[in-house]
């Protein structure tokens, strides 16, 4: 292979002059890494606020058929359930859904609400949700409780609120139901 006297460093003032070309290239590969991952933790952020939101929206249709009597009586969990999914976007499995309605006595009993999903210390689902129809002029806490499946985020961020790489998505609301007969 010959080498033309273009293609090697020249002298110019006692320094050695340096080829530029295929710099932007090494540069982008330094920062390539940190920029997909970034992207990445972006779009999955995004994607759990749009799974928050349509939750929150399913709770609130839902939450305005229990609020005018649209749920006919003895509705078991089971079948609010599946009419809940009717409202979640067609990407979310409804055997992810869970539902919880209790009636509460005053407002300020709405937020020690507790129960719901959770895992035991050997990674069993337990899940302690309750289903108490509301009938006419009852203060109801009604929560969807969502299991979206997620794993590790690039630059160890991690959203997971669960012990099976899942993260619990809540919607939520609380109101008392119209006098209907």
């Amino acid at each position: 292979m010959q080498w033309h006297r273009s293609s090697l460093p020249t002298r110019r003032d006692g320094v050695i002059a340096i080829h530029r070309r295929g710099a932007a290239t090494i540069e982008f590969a330094i920062c390539a890494a940190a920029f997909f991952a970034l992207l990445i933790g972006i779009l999955q952020i995004a994607i759990v606020f749009f799974v928050q939101e349509s939750v929150q929206t399913a709770a609130e249709t839902v939450a305005r058929k229990v609020l005018t009597g649209q749920i006919p009586a003895g509705t078991t969990q089971e079948q609010f359930r599946t009419q809940s999914c009717g409202y979640l976007p067609a990407f979310l499995k409804c055997s992810n859904l869970y539902v919880d309605m209790r009636k509460v006595t005053d407002l300020g009993d709405a937020g020690t609400v507790s129960g719901g999903i959770r895992f035991d210390s050997s990674g069993r689902l337990e899940n302690t949700t309750r289903f108490e129809p509301a009938g006419s002029g009852d203060l109801v806490v009604l929560r969807l409780l969502y299991r979206w499946p997620m794993g590790m985020l690039p630059l160890g961020l991690d959203l997971r609120n669960q012990g099976d790489s899942s993260r619990t998505i809540v919607g939520t609301m609380v109101f008392k139901s119209e006098p209907y007969a």
